[in-house]
């Protein structure tokens, strides 16, 4: 149903090193949207000058961009990691001149800076050092907020956007008829609506079991290595597996499962929503294989031995011994198990079965401290 709505327009400012932090303040406005324009009669429009300016002669690159994109801002978003960007002849930098001039306006600004470890050789170290010096004078004149990672500057983003609403007489102001409260929360995971390919799948569980959750990407003259808990993915130098686990990672990172931890797309790290989603693809895994073993335990049944369930072990009718199902099934050798305190465990796949009947003795239970209060 057609509703009448307020547009404000957010400018996305930064120099050219947080590529993905503008990616994601884009999605967050649109979530913010979907979720809250109905009810607050409050349409946010992202801008930025990579897509809302168009070529104009006869002034600075800079004014030209604060007369086309700049003097229609309601709310600026400055975000920053390793560079302050490059001096407009008025200015540090272009972010630094639209800060200053959307300031003197008289409209909000939120600045955000970034803590995420960087390839210390990637630094420009005269750009480091001015940010440095902007980031300290921005402390004496407001409030900043600095994050850690993407995930983290996802969800505090959003946060820091619905209070602004709340909070702002800017736009307060236009919202006053309806006293509408945002509640603050964050919008519902989307891990159901992620749709991976089997090999982007295989590497972001792999990823979540290494102990550091990092990937490694590298090009070198042998081809493309992808790595991640000592294991590689691509192989041998062959442009179609390179291709595919190419776009495994990338399905991964727009899906903000891992993140760039590299200025040059070189190390990638595991995010919260990857760690979750892993842990639902390893359940799902987890669900078939039980099922395979289940199906497989009933067409492989011999005439001496019988499955049981409990243990999940095949025992032999003449003499009970009881054999390894993992073994049984995949080589189809009867290998014995040998029997443990609390169970069984086989001499060749080292898989343990747990004995469903076993009772710890009672000093093994009662073994605790009492508690202190």
């Amino acid at each position: 149903m057609p509703y009448q709505a307020t547009i404000f327009r957010v400018l996305i400012a930064s120099p050219n090193d947080v590529e993905q932090e503008r990616r994601i303040a884009r999605e967050v406005i649109y979530d913010w949207n979907s979720l809250h324009s109905a009810n607050t009669k409050i349409v946010f429009e992202p801008v930025g000058w990579e897509t809302n300016s168009s070529p104009e002669m006869g002034d600075r690159p800079q004014s030209i961009i604060n007369k086309q994109i700049l003097k229609n801002a309601d709310l600026l978003v400055g975000i920053f990691w390793t560079r302050l960007g490059t001096p407009t002849g008025k200015a540090e930098s272009g972010t630094v001149e639209e800060i200053e001039e959307h300031i003197k306006s008289g409209k909000p600004v939120m600045l955000y800076f970034s803590n995420q470890p960087v390839i210390p050789g990637s630094i420009e170290r005269e750009q480091y050092e001015k940010l440095s010096a902007f980031k300290n004078e921005c402390k004496t004149k407001g409030l900043l907020h600095e994050y850690e990672s993407l995930s983290q500057f996802r969800e505090d983003f959003y946060r820091h956007l619905v209070q602004t609403v709340n909070n702002n007489k800017y736009f307060t102001a236009e919202n006053a008829n309806s006293k509408m409260v945002i509640e603050e929360e964050l919008p519902v995971s989307t891990v159901h609506e992620i749709t991976l390919s089997k090999e982007a799948q295989e590497l972001l569980i792999e990823a979540s079991q290494s102990p550091d959750g990092r990937i490694m990407r590298l090009r070198t003259m042998q081809g493309l290595i992808i790595k991640t808990n000592t294991k590689g993915f691509v192989g041998e130098r062959n442009a179609r597996l390179e291709a595919i686990w190419e776009d495994a990672l990338n399905q991964l990172t727009e899906n903000s499962l891992i993140e760039d931890k590299g200025y040059k797309g070189e190390v990638f790290a595991v995010t919260r929503l990857g760690y979750e989603y892993a842990d639902t693809l390893k359940k799902k895994a987890d669900v078939l294989q039980d099922k395979s073993s289940a199906d497989s335990s009933e067409s492989v049944q011999q005439d001496d031995l019988e499955f049981e369930t409990a243990s999940g072990t095949y025992i032999s009718k003449e003499d009970g011994m009881r054999y390894c199902p993992k073994c049984l099934h995949s080589s189809s050798q009867k290998v014995p198990l040998k029997e443990q305190e609390n169970g069984w465990r086989c001499s060749v796949c080292d898989k343990f079965y747990r004995n469903p009947n076993y009772d710890p003795p009672t000093h093994v239970r009662r073994n605790r401290s009492p508690p202190r209060f």
